[in-house]
């Protein structure tokens, strides 16, 4: 095989391993497959992601080298590419070779520098190579933009896109609300994520989710988007996952912008189909909780509600998380909810206690921030199959402690039983003395969030890809 640039890595094996190092750009089976595809002369179409080549002055020459292998033979064609000049350096030379092979283009990734002091490697000009400047982009369905490199000219490339599905766009200062609309009225968007838009403000992005029956939907630090009428939520029917957060330690000033209205609440709480909802240093209150049940309580009423993250300052009590796992727990009568994570707080005390009571109530996947719980009253819930602690001291934690990814819905069997105290304790639903068994539990870092539902490579639900292209496309 010819060597990319210079003899020392002319191997694809090479290549493979610089894509290794970076594997959070590349996931390993796509790997894999580059290798077997470079082994068999076939054109290169299911790896077309280019990281950054230990052994090379320039990865530029990688998306060259991938460029002319997809375009070897006939039918030749990139399905998923992810370009950056942060980790891998890439430059807009790269980008004009890699888009001859992008008329085939399903996903996109492509990350810029946020304004800094030196000047971005990648701008405007590439992302409108990539996105079909004077051409389409018909299997389009997924892209993930950012940096300051993303213009309102470069999304509106995007309306040309029939089969465009999902849009994930973050700190992007240059994108205004009105091409924001545009795109997705124009779009068969599905999955909308909006991260630190500045120029956008929350009367566009609301307007924008208007304009589309949107089933996913994540807002981070959107400025003053926790600002919204119940008119407004209410026009959101679709929504099954749904995310609002912003960053911890806002200042005193900031914190009636991110309170949610008690009509803006009650109409979260009424939406037909949500199944998971995350706020993240949102206030809400009890009235959000009391609007999940109430009115559910008659026999033919069920909730869809099975998943629900307050991280932070969300000002609700214990007796309010208390009526509401009662009512809607998986073991009640009117609704399937199995999963919980929650900061506790001074009005919202969570110990071993509070902890058996919410467990008994059906939640099999907890998640606790500054809770005052222990080992031996973790080992007396019965039926927790997965805990995630965040700063809970009185947790005895080992010398080393493990920090784990996300332990959700996807945690099957695989138990630990509990230490010999607590044998001989009846589990739920059974008629003979067994031993209980110790649930999956994960610690998180101090700088994790509690919700996990985006995060890259997991599968929360049949809404999730990021991270899984190459298993979903």
């Amino acid at each position: 095989m010819p060597s990319l640039i210079e003899q020392k890595c002319g191997v694809p094996l090479d290549l493979a391993l610089s894509f290794l190092s970076w594997r959070d750009l590349v996931p390993a089976s796509a790997v894999c497959t580059a290798l077997l595809t470079a082994q068999s002369g076939r054109p290169l179409c299911c790896c077309s992601t280019a990281g950054p080549l230990t052994a090379l002055p320039s990865t530029d020459g990688a998306l060259r080298w991938l460029a002319r292998r997809a375009a070897d033979g006939f039918g030749g064609g990139l399905h998923f590419l992810k370009i950056s000049d942060t980790a891998c350096h890439h430059t807009d030379a790269g980008a004009v070779a890699i888009s001859k092979v992008c008329e085939t283009l399903r996903v996109l990734h492509f990350h810029s520098k946020v304004a800094r002091a030196c000047e971005p490697r990648l701008t405007p000009r590439a992302l409108q190579i990539l996105l079909g400047r004077g051409s389409s982009r018909p299997a389009l369905s997924r892209v993930v933009l950012h940096g300051d490199a993303v213009t309102d000219a470069a999304l509106e490339l995007l309306s040309g896109c029939p089969q465009l599905r999902s849009l994930w766009l973050s700190c992007s200062a240059h994108v205004s609300g009105a091409s924001l609309k545009k795109v997705v009225s124009a779009t068969q968007l599905e999955d909308l994520r909006l991260d630190s838009l500045l120029k956008a403000s929350g009367s566009d992005v609301v307007d924008a989710i208007a304009t589309k029956p949107l089933r996913c939907f994540l807002a981070s630090d959107a400025p003053q988007f926790a600002l919204l009428s119940g008119l407004e939520v209410g026009r959101w029917q679709a929504v099954r996952r749904l995310g609002i957060l912003f960053e911890a330690g806002c200042p005193a000033a900031m914190v009636g912008c991110r309170s949610l209205e008690a009509e803006a609440a009650m109409a979260l709480g009424a939406l037909p189909v949500l199944e998971a909802l995350a706020l993240a240093n949102v206030h809400a209150g009890d009235v959000l909780l009391q609007s999940f049940w109430q009115g559910r309580l008659q026999p033919a009423a069920r909730s869809s509600l099975r998943s629900l993250s307050l991280e932070g300052a969300h000002g609700a009590t214990l007796q309010g998380v208390w009526n509401l796992v009662r009512a809607l727990g998986k073991d009640s009568h009117h609704g399937d909810m199995d999963e919980l994570q929650l900061t506790a707080s001074q009005a919202c005390p969570i110990d071993d206690h509070a902890l058996r009571k919410i467990v008994s109530c059906g939640i099999r996947f907890l998640t606790l921030e500054g809770a005052s719980i222990s080992k031996a009253g973790i080992c007396r819930c019965v039926g927790l199959q997965a805990l995630r602690s965040k700063s809970c001291p009185h947790l005895d934690l080992p010398p080393k402690p493990r920090l784990g990814p996300a332990a959700g819905r996807r945690f099957e069997a695989g138990r630990r039983s509990c230490p010999s105290g607590n044998k001989g304790t009846k589990t739920h639903g059974s008629t003979s003395d067994v031993v209980p068994v110790f649930p999956d539990v994960r610690l998180l870092g101090p700088d994790q969030q509690l919700c996990y539902w985006w995060n890259k490579g997991y599968k929360y639900d049949d809404l999730s890809w990021y991270g899984l292209e190459h298993l979903t496309e």
